[in-house]
């Protein structure tokens, strides 16, 4: 792993290709401005500065697009068939965003490694607190002023979905509970890179608990918690239990009013998994087959359509690619963490993200899959550990 010290030009670009992934919001200014014509510019540009890429993280990332090829051919047929008019477009426009944001993906990981530790901690720590700054005046404007800054309306987009019940900023992302799972990534890149707990951190901790998403909290508390049990001094451990358990206080009647909603039938966004994994394993075609790069895209399709790109990286892996070719990719997926000679401390910091982060729908995913296999795929076990 090439780490040196760069100049003013490339740290704008590092930051720019962090940031960009981070502003995906319902507008089209944010899809096509800034995720196909500005991320595309950028990645190229840095292909062409750089003119040094992985060629066995572009291996992986072209056999996942070969295979999401592969299986819309049937799903445009499968879906036609449900009287699914236009599928064979939306299918069509969502593997080509997926093919361009992972094969950019591919070629810029080697870039992001060639910075040295402490330039990718700054630049990481900005790409963490802009965002989180947003969430917070988001908060402030609308309970102290009352009014929505969303960034989606913003630019041209319809209303994120902040408003359901209680007002949650999402920030430059279309949803709080989006928003959370690509702020968890960006943390654990930061604990991986920086090895500890900081003011962009908490900053970006905090932001995810005023987006009031559960699952963020949740996977915020294990993210944090693994790192304090695994890295921390016994004494270390033992203050931050306790301001642990203070905040697991504070957060515990918004998860108890949320899994009460779950066992009524009222959490929709819950419930709806349930109803996609009990299709998903009575309809054979689907279990073969996977639902396919699709979301509810029609009225024609059930509501729990909206819980596929939610269900992990292993439920999402089988729920688009089918129980064979998804499955063959969770196989490979958990060789590459059980063999690697990483830290089995830092494959947990990077893992936990997985959780959420696993729509191939959103750049982000993509970039942060390729800089994981960048790590796992480190051989030389002297410099693994040097390098972590």
């Amino acid at each position: 792993m090439r780490l040196t010290s760069h100049q003013g030009l490339d740290k704008i670009l590092l930051f720019l290709l962090l940031m960009i992934p981070n502003m995906y919001t319902t507008s089209p200014f944010s899809l096509y401005g800034l995720q196909i014509i500005l991320f595309g510019i950028l990645a190229l540009y840095i292909v062409y500065r750089n003119k040094n890429f992985d060629l066995s993280i572009l291996l992986i990332v072209l056999s996942l697009v070969a295979m999401l090829f592969a299986t819309s051919i049937y799903h445009v047929n499968y879906y036609s068939d449900l009287v699914y008019s236009g599928v064979d477009i939306i299918i069509f426009k969502r593997l080509i965003l997926c093919s361009f944001w992972a094969i950019l993906s591919a070629f810029v990981v080697e870039y992001i490694f060639s910075f040295n530790r402490n330039d990718i901690t700054k630049i990481l720590s900005l790409v963490i607190i802009i965002p989180s700054l947003f969430i917070i005046t988001q908060i402030i404007v609308h309970y102290f002023f009352g009014f929505n800054f969303d960034f989606s309306i913003m630019t041209g987009g319809i209303p994120s979905r902040s408003y359901y019940g209680n007002y949650r900023p999402s920030g430059f992302m279309p949803e709080p509970a989006v928003y959370s799972g690509q702020m968890i990534a960006l943390l654990a890149l930061f604990l991986f890179f920086n090895k500890k707990i900081n003011y962009a951190f908490i900053i970006g901790a905090i932001s995810i608990f005023i987006s009031q998403s559960i699952a963020g909290i949740l996977l915020l508390m294990l993210l944090t918690g693994s790192y304090i049990l695994l890295f921390s001094s016994r004494k270390k451990i033992i203050y931050s239990l306790l301001g642990f358990g203070g905040v697991l206080i504070l957060a515990l009647p918004k998860l108890i009013e949320r899994y009460q909603l779950f066992i009524s039938g009222k959490d929709a966004s819950n419930n709806i998994k349930g109803d996609a994994i009990i299709h998903f394993m009575t309809n054979p075609d689907i279990y073969i087959f996977g639902y396919g790069i699709v979301g509810r895209d029609s009225p024609n399709l059930p509501s729990y359509y909206e819980a596929l790109k939610d269900l992990t990286i292993f439920g999402s892996s089988l729920s688009i690619y089918g129980v064979i070719i998804g499955g063959l990719f969770c196989i490979l997926l958990i060789g590459l963490f059980y063999y690697s000679t990483l830290d089995f401390r830092i494959k947990i910091i990077l893992f936990i993200p997985l959780l959420k982060l696993c729509s191939p729908s959103y750049p982000l995913f993509w970039l942060y899959l390729c800089v994981v296999l960048k790590i796992l795929l480190l051989t030389k076990c002297k410099e693994n550990k040097k390098s972590i």
